[in-house]
């Protein structure tokens, strides 16, 4: 893994909590620059003011973008810029994105070859949050009903295939998990990874010292057998499909 010019791709089902990673996480740490991702569709209310997302993009500046896609769920273009992505690393930054697309996925680790941390975001997922979730969005409950049943066929389980993918999973999903908790855990999962696993000094821990958060992090990557295999490989080679 290159540390020095890493470029992190988050991925995760709709409302799996990666606007929570991307928006209220990582902007914390300078090292980081997460990078908007240009888009047709319009703009829901929780997007008036982040960095992550670029609505009511037309098709043809899209298809100018050395990377894009089309989500079959709801059939809308996606593309984000190669420039940007290199512009972080003369910056000194890792930049960061999230798409949900393997072929995309693909180019981009062929562009930037052993330098690709994939981040899975993970929920513990209830039909009630889900949609207070989408409420909380600006969503209406015609896409709510869309997705739901698209969480049956889930865009991103073939990260699962890639030996550089690492869990995320997001507690807050869990009903009786605060906001801080939440938090706290995935803050030190990332930065686990991070600075563990791929030698990046991130200068500053965001974590508070919480036994409860730490006994539950103990659980969601020591001891539970009800979630998701986290494929803990090396980064040395990619495995089979």
């Amino acid at each position: 893994m290159d540390h020095k010019n890493l470029v992190i791709v988050v991925v995760g089902e709709t409302g799996s909590g990666k606007s929570f990673i991307t928006r209220e996480i990582f902007p914390k740490y300078s090292m980081i620059k997460v990078l908007p991702k240009y888009t047709t569709r319009k703009s829901r209310v929780d997007e008036a003011n982040a960095m992550d997302v670029r609505g009511n993009m037309s098709l043809e500046e899209i298809s100018k973008m050395e990377y894009q896609y089309v989500n079959p769920h709801n059939q809308q273009h996606y593309g984000f810029k190669k420039s940007e992505i290199d512009q972080a690393h003369e910056e000194g930054k890792i930049p960061c994105i999230d798409l949900s697309s393997e072929d995309t996925y693909l180019k981009l680790r062929h562009d930037y070859p052993n330098q690709v941390l994939l981040l899975k975001v993970v929920p513990y997922f209830d039909e009630e949050t889900m949609k207070a979730t989408f409420e909380k969005q600006g969503r209406d409950s015609k896409e709510f009903e869309e997705r739901k049943t698209a969480l049956d066929h889930p865009l991103t389980d073939w990260a699962y295939s890639y030996d550089n993918m690492r869990e995320v999973i997001n507690p807050y999903f869990l009903r009786n998990s605060s906001e801080a908790v939440s938090h706290n855990i995935v803050v030190e999962r990332l930065e686990d990874v991070l600075e563990r696993e791929c030698k990046v000094d991130l200068g500053v821990s965001l974590l508070t010292d919480s036994n409860t958060s730490r006994e539950l992090y103990q659980y969601l990557y020591g001891y539970s057998k009800n979630r998701p295999i986290d494929q803990e490989m090396s980064f040395s080679k990619e495995s089979q499909k």
